[in-house]
């Protein structure tokens, strides 16, 4: 699966946000609500003016031509979301590791090696070969022995689903995290009379 390339960072994005629960009004008025809390996240970025100028022109119709593609295929990309490349304490430097299998539920245990600072509430992380990624709740317990950070527990969002735990020993990435993703909706640009490209919009949603 290939990344998302970037040729233009957008100007604006949207923090990501997970997809509500869906709520229908019974006879009664009571709501009746479903989770879709493995939805996945989504969020939009807003592009600023698209360059048409002679050293710009091939790049801009290529990425146009780019979005407007994986738009229409559908096609599954790795995607970092640019406002949560690196976690809230960075720098962090150490590894960290599923700790135990058969895990359900809002946490995870972890086993970390030489990690220097905790991560904490805000911070995403994502777990070889699972798909999703997990948002941090709560700080990480702050248990250290010999100046590093011992097994502790993270307390994540979306819960893990019962039969769907990660592999013990997986590695788990913090910084970097890459949400696997798919261009939900496409607003393209239209050309002002000065020849730039104005108003692309890209919203991106997460498959888990």
């Amino acid at each position: 699966m290939s990344d998302f390339v970037r040729t233009y960072d957008p100007s604006y994005a949207t923090a990501p946000e997970h997809i509500p629960a869906l709520t229908s009004p019974g006879q009664t008025g009571k709501s009746q609500v479903r989770g879709t809390a493995h939805q996945g996240v989504i969020w939009k970025e807003e592009y600023g003016a698209l360059e048409t100028t002679s050293s710009k022109l091939a790049a801009t119709r290529k990425f146009l031509s780019y979005v407007a593609r994986l738009y229409h295929l559908k096609t599954i990309f790795t995607i970092s979301h640019l406002g949560l490349l690196v976690p809230i304490n960075d720098p962090v430097s150490g590894s960290i590791v599923v700790n135990g299998s058969s895990q359900t539920g809002d946490t995870l245990t972890v086993t970390p090696s030489s990690l220097t600072k905790q991560l904490l509430e805000g911070d995403i992380i994502s777990i070889a070969d699972y798909n999703t990624v997990f948002f941090l709740q709560e700080d990480m317990a702050a248990t250290m022995s010999g100046g590093f950070y011992t097994d502790t527990t993270l307390k994540i969002f979306p819960l893990i689903l019962s039969g769907n735990s990660p592999v013990d020993g997986k590695a788990i990435t913090y910084s970097g995290v890459k949400f696997r993703c798919l261009i939900d909706q496409l607003d393209m640009p239209t050309l002002d009379s000065n020849g730039w490209y104005q108003g692309l919009s890209i919203t991106f949603k997460e498959c888990p």
